[in-house]
């Protein structure tokens, strides 16, 4: 289901969609009822950070011709960082996503640009480092995010030289 189709108008008024749990979920403007769809498009205007009910998101927007929509996507998402690497290298006027649970509880991405299938590029992204401490008996692990958000930080930077506002 396409929030392109289903979605009123709301002019002048951006529509916050966040990606969560395989879907992409929003509250529409006036509205307290939260709505899934799977699919969005539109115009790529451009890719950024911002923060949204106080935490901090990565935000692509996109344009139609009716609405604008801020896909919100968590900093740590690894299906942001899979459409980077769609989008790195690439100039894109139209982009269009679609997501969805599969029936293993994976979780499918599909990107196209300008209509045409999106291969991701082959990128090293430093990973998430994992330390351990013990305290006590129990041992307890925390995960250091520092150079993977660094890079994906830059690659935003790189892709927003590359978007067309």
């Amino acid at each position: 289901m396409s929030i392109n189709d289903d979605m009123p108008c709301f002019a002048g008024v951006p529509i916050e969609v966040r990606v969560s749990r395989g879907r992409l979920r929003c509250v529409p403007p006036c509205s307290d009822n939260e709505l899934e769809f799977s699919q969005i498009e539109g115009r790529l205007m451009s890719v950024s950070k911002t923060k949204w009910h106080g935490f901090p998101y990565w935000c692509v927007e996109l344009k139609d011709d009716i609405n604008t929509y801020h896909l919100l996507f968590f900093l740590k998402s690894g299906k942001f960082v899979y459409l980077l690497r769609c989008l790195v290298g690439r100039t894109v006027n139209n982009l269009s996503i679609e997501i969805g649970p599969l029936s293993d509880g994976t979780v499918q991405m599909i990107v196209e640009g300008d209509y045409k299938w999106l291969e991701p590029a082959d990128i090293y992204i430093p990973p998430v480092k994992r330390h351990w401490k013990k305290e006590g008996v129990n041992p307890k692990d925390w995960q250091d995010y520092t150079d993977r958000l660094n890079a994906v930080q830059k690659m935003v930077e790189g892709i927003a030289t590359h978007t067309h506002t």
